[in-house]
């Protein structure tokens, strides 16, 4: 047991915690709350959230989860150890969870467009947004084209 323990705290001290800070802010940004609305929802002051969020804070286990799941993201996702962002789209009957009837038609619509047009559609969303260059949700190698427009 002491050792399985040991092996943990290895990989712990392994994460960046200012990387796992910079992508819960991406998250905030990509999903148009506020850190204190987030810091609200999830039952977390405030100050407690943006210590984590800069990296000068280790979340405990239940911050990690209530992160995640508020954003519907995978742990290994938040702490940065995949870059496959979202679990658990669909409910129980298979379908999208809170997604229109239009939502669901363009989500359909954008897996048959090529790695580049899907790029240059996250750009233009991004934009409408307040701007996903840096997101995880664009492709490595695309990140430093721009979309003409």
């Amino acid at each position: 047991m002491a050792r399985r323990k040991k092996d943990a705290e290895k990989l712990v001290d392994k994460i960046d915690w200012v990387s796992v800070g910079n992508r819960i802010r991406s998250l905030i940004k990509l999903f148009g709350v506020s850190q204190p609305q987030v810091a609200e929802d999830i039952g977390l002051d405030f100050r407690s959230l943006n210590n984590v969020i800069l990296g000068s804070a280790q979340p405990s286990l239940n911050t990690i989860l209530s992160i995640a799941e508020y954003f519907n993201v995978s742990i290994d996702y938040l702490l940065c150890r995949s870059d496959v962002p979202f679990i658990n789209l669909f409910d129980d009957a298979g379908q999208v969870k809170n997604l229109d009837e239009d939502s669901i038609f363009l989500a359909r619509q954008f897996q048959l467009l090529s790695e580049k047009e899907k790029d240059a559609i996250r750009v233009i969303v991004g934009s409408l947004i307040g701007g996903l260059d840096n997101s995880p949700l664009l492709s490595e190698g695309n990140k430093d084209e721009k979309v003409d427009g």
